[in-house]
């Protein structure tokens, strides 16, 4: 999980926000840093008692519209995202899924309370890459399935891995049935111009300039997107599939912009096999965990990565 926490100054060098008491101005910085990866606080009642506030300044904060609050006490807090942007390699999903799952995220990319009536610009929740985990052995003595972990550790694991992909299966129907232009976890909504410009942040690179130097560069991705999720999902890709086939599979040259790098292709192929294997076909934190663990052992191809296997195998006598 990131530890640095941001604060955006168009928000708190507002009259609005330093009209508020001191108790509840410094309240928001705690629990801003007491805030897991997507805004969430599960003990703000705790934070507030640590600074010396209590449920009064919570309730300010809510009835001013910087707080979110749920019935199990759990706040979110609401311009999380305009105050923080956190790198892929450091973000942790939120552990609160049925409170994300009840949030959008407005134009303005604040939370708001998901209404039958309101206009939809975006579903707050999915599976958000990690690199923090690891999918599989870590070769210390559990195999990739998790065999020779207590039972305990199994279940729960085994449990939080269902309600995830239960929980992905109901965005994907959600976004076909209403056309929603939906990501990955707490995230900002998308279409595929907005798969293109977080791609396009990625790798440092101005969206317009890499359409210039490859102008067949969405179509192409849009293609590969559909062919792994029509192969291995069973399904159409959306923006998140196309965001991240281009975050694997396409590399960036100063001259040359985006293209298609066929080892990086081969190797994405390769972890949605091994993601199907194990029944997560349609879970792109366990498969861009799949890609992590591989480039992190030095492999750069599918054939070293079925060698890898292979020897993986063979050394566990199956």
């Amino acid at each position: 999980m990131a530890t640095r926490r941001m604060f955006s100054k168009q928000l708190t060098d507002t009259d609005r926000f330093l009209d508020l008491p001191v108790k509840a101005q410094a309240l928001y910085f705690h629990l801003g840093m007491h805030a897991d990866d997507d805004g969430f606080v599960t003990g703000p009642r705790r934070v507030a008692r640590l600074i010396g506030a209590d449920e009064k300044e919570l309730k300010l904060l809510e009835k001013q519209g910087y707080l979110l609050s749920f019935p199990d006490g759990t706040v979110v807090i609401v311009h999380w995202r305009v105050n923080n942007y956190i790198r892929r390699d450091r973000y942790v999903p939120t552990m609160c899924r049925e409170e994300a799952a009840a949030l959008w995220l407005d134009e303005e990319e604040r939370y708001t309370r998901r209404e039958t009536d309101c206009p939809a610009y975006g579903v707050i929740f999915g599976s958000q890459r990690s690199t923090q985990d690891r999918i599989g052995e870590d070769r210390t003595g559990e195999d990739r399935s998790g065999e020779d972990r207590s039972a305990q550790d199994r279940t729960g694991q085994e449990s939080t891995d269902q309600e995830s992909a239960d929980q992905d299966k109901k965005i994907v129907a959600a976004a076909d049935a209403s056309a929603l232009r939906v990501r990955e976890t707490i995230s900002v909504p998308m279409r595929d111009e907005d798969a293109l410009a977080d791609y396009a942040r990625d790798v440092g690179e101005n969206p317009a300039e890499l359409l210039m130097k490859n102008p067949f560069l969405l179509k192409q991705a849009r293609n590969l997107a559909e062919g792994y999720t029509q192969s291995f999902a069973h399904r159409r890709a959306t923006p998140v599939d196309l965001r991240n086939v281009l975050l694997c599979c396409y590399r960036c040259d100063p001259e040359r912009g985006s293209y298609y790098d066929e080892e990086d292709g081969g190797l994405l192929t390769f972890a949605f096999e091994q993601a199907a294997n194990a029944g997560k076909a349609e879970n792109w934190a366990y498969i861009l965990a799949i890609m992590d663990r591989m480039r992190a052992e030095g492999i750069t191809c599918r054939e070293e990565a079925e060698e890898e296997e292979r020897a993986w195998q063979e050394g566990r006598g199956l």
